[in-house]
């Protein structure tokens, strides 16, 4: 207790005297974080990518990145935003398992605004259908790396491709899950027991004054504790210390 008294002291003084923080929660500042540390990653594995995710674009232009959409509209817009990069479109939804169903979206179809929902069943119309599949299936056998960066964008279908992807994060160094603020708890508790930590929650969203939505970074947990130091560590460093 003594010793959690006197790190919140020297956390307070530390606010004080750091002022502004230089850290600030976007992607960009996370991902170079990331690299700067030396977390390895060696291919983008993006789930709803809608138009382009511009902040893995620019901070990993030399990877190869897959590209799971389920909206053909989106595909004049992501051969533009990834003419510079190593990329493969794969226009199916992602979930907990192979299977059909029927999709509808709201706001124009590929609209940089717009929100896919999956459901499952046919639906009346047979051009309404598609497929979905599992990260599990999709790259069963045929996946060479070993250090992915595994995101996740499905308005609201995020648990369901975690559950499906159980044994492909396994090749994840770093995973990021959009969350709403109802949805957040259950997300960082599928991730802790598939041996993650949050590493950062960037890119807060508020509705009413109250947070709505998120996105939250997830590092292997064996690689936060090689490359990151936490304030119950032995020698506290208030250089290290800043706030938003």
């Amino acid at each position: 207790m003594i010793k959690l008294i006197k790190n919140k002291i020297r956390v307070y003084i530390c606010a004080l005297i750091m002022g502004k923080n230089k850290r600030e929660p976007r992607k960009n500042a996370a991902f170079s974080a990331l690299k700067s540390r030396g977390v390895p990653v060696d291919c983008i594995v993006d789930v709803g990518v809608l138009q382009g995710t511009r902040e893995l674009i620019d901070s990993f232009p030399e990877l190869h990145h897959y590209l799971f959409e389920p909206v053909l509209e989106c595909n004049p817009a992501i051969s533009q935003s990834y003419r510079h990069i190593r990329h493969e479109v794969i226009n199916v939804a992602v979930g907990l398992q192979d299977q059909l169903g029927h999709m509808y979206c709201t706001g124009g179809a590929g609209d940089n605004g717009s929100s896919a929902r999956f459901i499952l069943g046919n639906a009346s119309c047979p051009e309404n259908n598609i497929k979905t599949v599992s990260l599990d299936h999709y790259f069963e056998g045929q996946f060479n790396y070993h250090n992915a960066f595994l995101k996740v964008d499905t308005d609201g279908n995020e648990e369901s491709v975690i559950l499906g992807a159980t044994g492909f994060v396994e090749k994840c160094s770093v995973v990021m899950v959009e969350t709403t603020s109802t949805r957040l708890v259950s997300i960082v508790s599928l991730m802790q027991d598939r041996g993650f930590v949050v590493f950062d929650i960037v890119e807060p969203c508020y509705y009413d004054e109250a947070l709505w939505q998120c996105d939250i970074i997830f590092i292997r947990k064996e690689l936060f504790a090689e490359k990151f130091e936490i304030i119950e560590d032995e020698g506290f460093d208030p250089r290290k210390y800043s706030i938003f």
